[in-house]
């Protein structure tokens, strides 16, 4: 069994960050109505993650990331969020993989933003201020 955080990670993190994207409000659970509508998860499952890595398997073109939907089962009548509260950890996630590209999965987005910094330098929780450019 496998482990994890919430957490990305590579082989030696060189660069580490965050990102944050904003769902499609027409559309605000494309990936889990795209697993639906191909019959990999049932009305009881709800993703709660999305994965992808791109590096070592990369086809010219990054083209073909590996992509996984984090999906948890969760009895009926029983909201995600009351049922992930109600969970130790670790908590019983599936991964499921979806053949996407970069753009399809970006698409499933309304806004999205990666913002990467050198590990080791301890910025992690440090604030900084854009200056003019001269």
């Amino acid at each position: 069994m496998e482990i994890e955080k919430f957490e990305a990670s590579v082989g030696n993190d060189d660069w580490v960050g965050s990102v944050a994207a904003d769902y499609d409000v027409d559309a605000p659970n494309r990936l889990q109505d795209l697993l639906r509508e191909q019959k990999r998860i049932s009305q009881n499952d709800f993703v709660i993650g999305v994965r992808m890595w791109l590096g070592d398997n990369l086809s010219p073109g990054y083209r073909t990331p590996t992509v996984y939907a984090l999906v948890v089962s969760v009895p009926a009548g029983t909201g995600a969020k009351q049922w992930l509260n109600e969970q130790d950890d670790p908590i019983p996630v599936r991964k499921i993989e979806v053949s996407l590209t970069v753009q399809q999965l970006l698409d499933f987005f309304l806004r999205f933003e990666l913002l990467l910094f050198k590990n080791h330098l301890d910025l992690d929780e440090r604030r900084y201020r854009f200056e003019p450019e001269e």
